[in-house]
């Protein structure tokens, strides 16, 4: 069975969670930046769909192609 997006982005939660622990730091002060650089705008919809709201694109003339298809025109 293929691993879903879903199910890739809970294993880095988990290995968000244990970093915090283990640092003695809440989750809440770790920001997650999902980047969606060589992605295309459907993986970054997806990406969306799963919660993410932040994403780092190193080019604005890319951005502008994946922005309107993000839920808000994030």
């Amino acid at each position: 069975m293929s691993e879903t997006f879903a199910d890739r982005l809970e294993s880095v939660e988990q290995r968000i969670k244990a970093a915090c622990e283990k640092a003695g730091r809440a989750r809440d002060e770790v920001t997650l930046l999902a980047v969606s650089k060589t992605k295309p705008p459907e993986a970054v919809r997806e990406a969306t769909d799963c919660g993410l709201r932040l994403f780092g694109q190193n080019k604005v003339q890319v951005a502008q192609n994946k922005i309107p298809m993000s839920p808000g025109g994030l």
